[in-house]
């Protein structure tokens, strides 16, 4: 799948972990991957939408790219097409061959015995690909483990539109979730790591405590509104109002305490531990096409205080927030969005809070 790389230009720039932020998260799991003495390989990054997840690996798979060290990523994306099951193992496999020549040579070899062995089902591809090539041949057998990270799992669906059923996607889904965690039972000295993340959606959820998968892997959970949550939003608040001070220095007075602290309280309140949120509102104020931040920001603070934002979930105060940024009528707004339930989940009976201009 093209642009599923951690350095693909389709993703520039991609989100990182904003300077300060998520730092016990990224910490705990860089020493994890450094640790030779782990007991588990494969490791489970759940947490709502907006919380960073995407950020952090982005971060991880930056810091741990090295001379001595192979990473495999791939950032599923629906809207952008990177969701194809069907290309999930062969996307990292070419990954994995441009930066080792024995496993190039491995594949190269595969080919030419078989040139539709990429072809096949999911397990027998997992089995040419990867249970093979480290458990028979010895490839990736050095002290440094190789990494494969899978960002955004719960966006992996089919593409034939006779497969769209939720079922077809929890199935597949589960089935590369089982793959891994089999390998990694099966093999645990094989210095390969695994790291997926997504949502932690019910099927989710329900797969990965089953005793069988339980036993086999960690999981890190990025909290939402935790304190350490809570303070890295208000934090990158604060940069991203910093920013926007000198993007428009005739706009704002040097000595002008703009934002005040309670405006970025009330924001950082209303956001709950969401980065998704807190970057929608910079992005609001610093828009360049209107040019005025100070108005903008009183558009961002009118509409929190009428609309008591932190009554309802910080996703809900998203969409809240966006509807309003547009000038969009409730009816409007879900007859739009009635058509993308593959991708959304709707509640219908939500009110939203409207702001006048």
């Amino acid at each position: 799948m093209v642009g599923a790389e951690f350095n693909s230009s389709e993703r520039d720039p991609p989100p990182r972990c904003h300077p300060g932020t998520r730092l016990s998260i990224v910490q705990s799991i860089r020493d994890w991957l450094q640790d030779l003495n782990r007991l588990k390989n494969f490791l489970w990054l759940q947490g709502a939408a907006g919380v960073g997840k995407s950020a952090i690996i982005q971060t991880l798979a930056e810091s741990e790219s090295k001379p001595d060290r192979v990473v495999a990523t791939l950032f599923f994306s629906t809207l952008n097409g990177r969701n194809d099951p069907n290309r999930v193992l062969t996307t990292l496999a070419y990954q994995l061959a441009v930066q080792d020549p024995s496993y190039q040579a491995y594949v190269v070899e595969l080919m030419s015995r078989d040139p539709r062995s990429l072809d096949k089902a999911m397990g027998e591809q997992f089995r040419k690909l990867f249970i093979e090539p480290f458990t028979q041949r010895g490839i990736g057998g050095g002290s440094t483990p190789w990494i494969v990270m899978l960002d955004g799992l719960d966006e992996c669906r089919p593409l034939d539109t006779r497969s769209q059923a939720e079922a077809s996607w929890e199935r597949v889904q589960c089935e590369i979730i089982k793959l891994i965690n089999t390998f990694v039972l099966e093999h645990p000295s094989v210095p390969l790591l695994w790291i997926i993340s997504s949502r932690p959606e019910s099927y989710l959820r329900a797969f990965f405590s089953r005793t069988d998968i339980h036993a086999a892997h960690w999981e890190v959970e990025v909290p939402i509104d935790s304190d350490e949550a809570c303070q890295d939003v208000e934090r990158y608040l604060r940069s991203g109002f910093e920013d926007i001070r000198k993007q428009y220095p005739y706009h704002i007075p040097p000595a002008s305490p703009w934002p005040c602290e309670e405006h970025i309280s009330m924001i950082a309140r209303s956001a709950l531990g969401h980065f998704a949120f807190a970057a929608t509102v910079t992005r609001f104020v610093e828009d360049p096409d209107i040019g005025d931040p100070i108005a903008q920001l009183e558009h961002i603070l009118t509409f929190i205080d009428h609309s008591h934002t932190r009554c309802f979930p910080a996703n809900v105060s998203l969409f809240m927030v966006v509807c309003n940024i547009l000038n969009i009528e409730q009816n409007r707004a879900y007859s739009a969005l009635q058509k993308l339930h593959a991708v959304l989940k709707i509640l219908w009976r939500m009110r939203i809070g409207y702001t006048q201009a």
